[in-house]
């Protein structure tokens, strides 16, 4: 065989052999990515922080020792940036006098790569993580800010600084007076960056129905395109009269998309609020709403999106979490209301859940749940405090239900001395991060674990002791009053699994 004929076979298989990959990927929708990381590296450069009686720790996804970073006591709620590199938090200081109590709130960020950290504000509202890695944050003054920062050197020493840019806009429903002042609160940015939710509340100072100074209402519920800066009145204010009650509604949970947005319709009393409020689906897209007339407690871990926008909602009126719960899926929202079903497995399970989480392709739900027979009939309308005190601590378990084919409910994780709540699934869907607490006693003891889908793996992440605790509270951070058990105040994921 002659060298030409002999490469000219060659080149003629390496086309047939590239002509069956580019047919494979034409029909499976697969893509070549040559910087893709195996799953431990993903799991590696993945972090966790969460904030402990007594500072702020970091760690990774594989089950390393974690890292004080911070030592410091009244730490919470801390929010990774956009890259996962700089951590966001709050620092509350509770001053006392002999008839109540005050709670100073500052607001702190910290870079990982150098170990700085600066002060961004003692008078700020809310916050969340803003496009190009910044911050953004609302202000007492009723500024709307968005913190850029950058590390500098200075004589040998890395120093952490920041600017400011002034996102402001007045609100489109309230009219402009040097007697009215405003404040942004509830920040929530789309996945993507592009947009920012907020609402807007109004300090009326002006003389009105014979009261004086200080008549707080709702300005409405905005979307502010930031590329644009741009604003949109979603939910229009209705302000009390003595015959109605006025509104006050609020960002919630965004779709995985960025196009969907939770609108929490609530009223303007904060004790109906607590019991539960319906609540509206924005398009940004079509500037549209989609009602979904069932109650849900205004919580952000009530809600989940899968990838096609179908959605997971916890339900039932009352805000004890153990009474009149179910998880509703929500299959369109395309049109003026919600077409949903409720999932009836569950109840039959004897299962009153909580904190669902969708797989992105909505095949599978996971949530958090109690079993009925622990709650000795308190779901049955035994509401004397003594009974309250006969079922707590709550003890909650992970669960996850096949929702195509078998309709099956498994159970993940088996702890009947812990409780197991706030599960995060990975984008890997491999794992569901998790707290978990002690539920024979209020000791104090709390932990943060990462198990596999199939509940087989385990990791113990970080574990510390709250110092201070109750009969209801096990911390400041954790609200569990009527049951809730949320760890948002505790613990942030920056994902880079896929």
């Amino acid at each position: 065989m002659s060298l030409c004929k002999f490469a000219g076979k060659a080149q003629y298989q390496i086309f047939c052999c590239l002509l069956a990959v580019a047919f494979m990927i034409l029909i499976t929708g697969c893509t070549f990515d040559p910087v893709s990381k195996n799953p431990e590296e993903a799991m590696a450069e993945s972090r966790l922080v969460y904030a402990a009686s007594d500072g702020l720790y970091l760690t990774n996804l594989t089950g390393e020792t974690p890292n004080k970073v911070l030592d410091d006591r009244g730490l919470s709620y801390p929010v990774f940036s956009e890259k996962g590199d700089r951590i966001i938090f709050r620092k509350t200081v509770r001053e006392n006098n002999s008839d109540t109590y005050i709670d100073r709130v500052t607001i702190f960020v910290y870079d990982i790569a150098s170990g700085q950290n600066i002060m961004l504000g003692e008078e700020v509202l809310s916050y969340c993580a803003g496009p190009e890695n910044s911050f953004l944050i609302s202000t007492k003054d009723g500024k709307l800010l968005q913190a850029d920062l950058h590390v500098t050197s200075s004589e040998g020493k890395e120093l952490l600084e920041y600017e400011t840019r002034d996102l402001s806009l007045w609100p489109e429903a309230v009219s402009q007076n040097p007697d009215i002042a405003i404040t942004y609160e509830n920040l929530k940015a789309s996945p993507d960056k592009k947009y920012l939710a907020y609402n807007v509340n109004v300090q009326d100072n002006r003389i009105e129905d014979g009261r004086e100074g200080g008549y707080y209402y709702s300005g409405g519920m905005y979307v502010l395109n930031l590329p644009s800066e741009e604003a949109v009145l979603v939910v229009k204010p209705i302000r009390s009269t003595p015959e109605s009650l006025g509104n006050n509604p609020e960002p919630g949970p965004w779709s995985r998309d960025g196009t969907i947005l939770t609108v929490w319709d609530k009223p303007q009393s904060g004790s109906l609020s607590a019991d539960g409020v319906n609540c509206l689906f924005y398009h940004v897209d079509t500037k549209k709403t989609t009602t979904f007339d069932s109650s849900l407690l205004a919580y952000d871990e009530n809600i989940s999106f899968s990838r096609k926008n179908n959605i997971a909602a916890l339900t039932g009126y009352g805000r004890d979490m153990f009474a009149d719960k179910r998880i509703d899926e929500i299959t369109d929202v395309s049109g003026s209301s919600a077409v949903f079903h409720t999932l009836q497995e569950i109840y039959r399970k004897g299962l009153v859940p909580a904190m669902p989480q969708f797989s992105a392709d909505g095949k599978t739900l996971y949530f958090a749940a109690m079993k009925k027979t622990d709650l000795k009939g308190l779901d049955e309308g035994q509401w004397m405090s003594e009974d309250y005190q006969n079922v707590y601590p709550l003890k909650r378990q992970l669960y996850a239900m096949a929702l195509n084919g078998s309709r099956e409910i498994r159970e993940i994780t088996s702890d009947p001395q812990y409780r197991c709540e706030s599960p995060i699934l990975l984008n890997n869907e491999k794992y569901l991060v998790f707290g978990r607490a002690n539920a024979e006693d209020y000791d104090g003891s709390m932990s943060i674990w990462m198990v596999s889908a199939d509940g087989k793996d385990e990791r113990l992440l970080g574990e510390w002791q709250e110092e201070e605790y109750n009969d209801v509270w096990m911390s400041d951070k954790y609200d569990d009053y009527y049951g809730r058990g949320s760890w948002h105040g505790i613990f942030a994921i920056y994902d880079a699994t896929k």
